[in-house]
């Protein structure tokens, strides 16, 4: 199935390298991606404030 440009699921952060958590709404669903590759995405103090 191909999406058209509106379907095309949008990741927001600040900087996309720097942020620890890059959240993506779709439709009613909201992802949120863990993006801290070096630290394995082990939670951090800053990752877990930014999940509340």
């Amino acid at each position: 199935m191909m999406q058209t440009a509106q379907e095309v699921p949008r990741m927001t952060a600040q900087s996309p390298t720097d942020a620890i958590m890059l959240r993506a709404d779709r439709g009613a669903v909201t992802w949120l991606t863990l993006n801290r590759p070096a630290a394995r995405n082990a939670l951090s103090l800053g990752l877990m404030a930014a999940l509340e």
